[in-house]
């Protein structure tokens, strides 16, 4: 359809700040992100860059978009009794977050479904550094609810996040947790599905998070490094750009994103 565009391009390298700059004003609109690190597309007259660190930056409403953060999962797998350093993951996790609406300028989060991982992993130290980061962040954040945001008012804080419909509307895109099953006349963007691209190489192959994108939607990776990828078989139409050391990479070889 003639409203479908998508014009990928790398971005220019932005003027970098002196040695001794200050941290960026969120005032100023300009985006900090380098040009290995994004890709540019245009949905529907819309500037969306995709981003090397798993998330997506729409320019005209300074959103960051990100999917996936399954916040707790650490926490809940310590009480079943696996040894794992949550709270280091949780900063990690959050200081990545926060370094992401730096770099980019944003004054929205939006997360596009499973903020939280499990109701046993909410606790106490997940509320509070949560808590913190919320307070601290330039960023607004607004939620719409995955499948496994169950007990979302524990973490919630309604002065400082908002909870959003399942299905969310703004211009012309649509925000939800899972891909649609049915169509729609917005450009949606979603989660859920965790993509990963398998890379079959000389030797050994690899799998790597991956953005899904056709003409209706663009699926974006989990943000949280401690998911599982799942791979697929990419349709007639789809695009695949995969994540690696913080660069973004179009796949366009046949090798890619086959289950």
């Amino acid at each position: 359809p003639s409203h479908w565009s998508l014009n990928v391009r790398r971005r220019s390298s932005p003027a970098r700040p002196s040695s001794n700059a200050s941290r960026p004003s969120a005032t100023n609109g300009e985006s900090d992100i380098n040009a290995h690190e994004a890709n540019q597309i245009e949905v529907r007259s819309e500037i969306v860059s995709l981003l090397g660190s798993r998330a997506a930056y729409w320019a005209r409403t300074r959103t960051l978009l990100v999917a996936d953060l399954h916040l707790g999962k650490a926490q809940a797998m310590r009480s079943l009794g696996v040894p794992l350093p949550a709270t280091a993951m949780l900063r990690r996790q959050l200081s990545l977050l926060e370094s992401l609406c730096v770099k980019t300028q944003a004054t929205r989060m939006l997360i596009l479904g499973d903020l939280l991982h499990a109701p046993s992993g909410i606790t106490e130290d997940v509320v509070a550094t949560f808590g913190e980061f919320s307070r601290r962040i330039a960023c607004r954040i607004q939620v719409v609810p995955g499948n496994h945001d169950r007990m979302l008012d524990r973490l919630c804080d309604p002065a400082l996040i908002d909870v959003l419909p399942e299905s969310f509307r703004e211009g012309p895109f649509e925000f939800t947790h899972e891909p649609p099953t049915q169509p729609s006349d917005h450009f949606v963007w979603c989660g859920h599905l965790h993509p990963a691209v398998a890379i079959r190489g000389i030797t050994a192959g690899m799998k790597l998070p991956c953005f899904r994108l056709d003409a209706s939607r663009c699926i974006l990776p989990a943000l949280s490094a401690f998911t599982g990828g799942a791979t697929f078989r990419r349709a007639a139409g789809e695009r695949v750009f995969a994540v690696a050391d913080q660069q973004i990479i179009e796949v366009t070889n046949d090798s890619g994103g086959l289950a």
